[in-house]
């Protein structure tokens, strides 16, 4: 299972550094061993419960493989960007032309679904709000 890289609000140091590790699929503990600190600051800082030293976060960049702007800047572009940069360009690089094609066709007709439903979220609070 892929955890889910954005929220719908600003993700914040703790969010994102969980959300890369298990898309990585690494442990909390493994994790805090390679980076230098124990299972439970680390889980502290996934929480948001306990501050991030530039140490820390600079040893987190280097072993999740992220840009540290990633994890530091609370703007959703930039995950965006290392979404279709990263992960995106990963995926893509092993596919052949037809299969390219294929999932563009599938991404485009997505989109038209989301924005189709939120039309219709659109107008149903319309409707609620005129009750």
């Amino acid at each position: 299972m892929q955890p889910e890289l954005f929220v719908t609000h600003e993700p914040t140091i703790g969010q994102r550094v969980k959300a890369v590790r298990e898309y990585r699929g690494m442990q909390q503990q493994k994790l805090a061993e390679i980076v230098g600190c124990t299972p439970t600051h680390l889980s502290d800082v996934e929480r948001d419960q306990r501050g991030v030293s530039l140490e820390l976060l600079q040893s987190l960049s280097v072993t999740l493989d992220v840009p540290m702007d990633y994890l530091m800047i609370d703007e959703t572009h930039i995950a965006k960007s290392y979404l279709r940069d990263d992960i995106l360009g990963e995926l893509t690089e092993q596919m052949t032309p037809e299969t390219l094609k294929k999932l563009i066709t599938v991404a485009e007709s997505l989109l038209g679904m989301q924005q189709d439903y939120e039309k219709r979220i659109n107008l149903l609070e319309l409707a609620l709000d005129k009750k």
